[in-house]
């Protein structure tokens, strides 16, 4: 019979903590590819069960969890947009942005920063409905700028 290991979940672990750390390394896959794929080598980990043969069964179970630390952190890597996030428009041309201020805004001697809540982006003569919130540095140190301010800016948005 082949040598068992005496903790049998430390590989596991080993495993799933390599798939998170790598998550970040290694190119993702899509939400559904992803899935398929640990499908497959969960299929595959019980067919090797079924007829015994512990020299497919070890690496696949490995495998798995480790694909399934890396699918799992990749989700929070890369989470799926919805079409009208703001992040979506995230790049180097210019946009405008109108929305409203929805904290009180923090003011130190050297600058203000505002929280805002985008509301429409406009671009190239056209008016998109976005969501998402962004910060916003001003270089005043005391604007007369309150809660509830409507604003329109001209920025890059990073």
């Amino acid at each position: 019979m082949k040598k068992v290991f005496r903790l049998p979940l430390l590989p596991l672990l080993c495993a799933y903590t390599l798939g998170l750390y790598t998550a970040d390394l290694l190119p993702a896959f899509p939400s559904p590819m992803g899935l398929l794929g640990l499908i497959v080598l969960l299929f595959l980990w019980a067919i090797g069960m079924i007829i015994r043969k512990t020299s497919i069964v070890t690496p696949l179970i490995l495998l798995f969890f480790f694909a399934l630390g890396n699918v799992s952190m990749n989700v929070y890597l890369d989470p799926p947009l919805p079409s009208h996030s703001l992040r979506r428009f995230v790049g180097p041309d210019p946009v405008r942005i109108e929305g409203h201020i929805v904290k009180i805004p923090y003011r130190s001697p050297w600058r203000t920063q505002l929280l805002i809540e985008a509301k429409h982006l406009l671009r190239d003569d056209q008016v998109l409905p976005v969501k998402g919130n962004f910060l916003l540095f001003l270089n005043e140190s005391d604007p007369p700028l309150t809660v509830g301010d409507r604003l329109r800016i001209f920025c890059h948005l990073r």
